[in-house]
């Protein structure tokens, strides 16, 4: 082997050997790499579930005879759970219950202190179809508002008025009761929730929830006796508070 062949496989077994050496410098580069942290998971679907306090505004005047009677709906209460699909960071789809019973004050225009009257409690319960906006999320704190439809069932009503006449001196009471009742109705309205979620535990799984929500309702129903019809505002605000699970 001459002089310059030998030349010539020293220097391209040098540069054999240098590109291997820097190709393992960058597989050991590879190697000691810090792992990059996963992201956080992405919890897209919240359950909220709770207990609702009503407060409704309605009356309306019951002809019956021997008296009128005058029906009042005032505070209620009962409870409700939704399901909420976040299609984004800012903007979600909520599915609903609830069930809500009226209390039903009563007086009556009988004219005498023997008059009576008795009703049954007016339940409502809409299934509602919002969209919320979060003003803040991904935080410990979850501030949220939107709009809402509601399709509202109502349950039957029956109204009962009556005088009392004692017949002194055998003390046999005598009476004249009348019965109105309405039958059972429903409609599609519309209303608005706004609602804030206090996070807590370790992941931040569960929330303390408080809730604020407005419906136009109208209960209006015909009554069995005559086919008359009867519209009752009632137009609940509701204030929720409850539990939340995100996942």
């Amino acid at each position: 082997m001459t002089r310059s062949t030998r030349r010539i496989s020293t220097t391209f077994l040098m540069t054999v050997l240098m590109v291997a050496a820097a190709a393992m410098a960058d597989d050991i580069a590879e190697t000691v790499e810090p792992a990059k942290p996963e992201a956080p998971k992405v919890r897209k679907w919240n359950l909220r579930f709770g207990v609702l306090l009503a407060d409704t505004e309605g009356d309306a005047a019951v002809s019956a005879d021997p008296g009128s009677v005058n029906l009042n709906l005032n505070a209620g209460g009962g409870g409700g759970v939704n399901l909420e699909r976040q299609v984004s960071p800012l903007v979600g789809v909520e599915f609903g219950i609830s069930t809500i019973g009226s209390n039903i004050g009563l007086s009556t225009g009988a004219g005498t202190k023997h008059a009576f009257t008795s009703t049954d409690i007016l339940i409502m319960t809409p299934l509602t179809l919002g969209v919320n906006f979060h003003v803040a999320n991904g935080g410990p704190v979850d501030v949220y508002a939107g709009p809402l439809l509601a399709y509202n069932r109502y349950s039957e009503l029956s109204v009962r008025t009556g005088v009392d006449f004692p017949w002194w001196p055998w003390g046999d009471d005598d009476s004249a009761t009348t019965a109105v009742r309405w039958t059972d109705s429903s409609e599609l309205t519309w209303g608005a929730r706004a609602g804030l979620g206090v996070f807590f535990g370790k992941k931040r799984k569960w929330s303390a929830e408080f809730s604020l929500t407005y419906l136009d309702a109208t209960y209006e129903a015909e009554r069995e006796s005559d086919s008359a019809r009867t519209s009752i505002s009632l137009d609940p605000l509701m204030f929720g508070f409850g539990f939340g699970f995100r996942f």
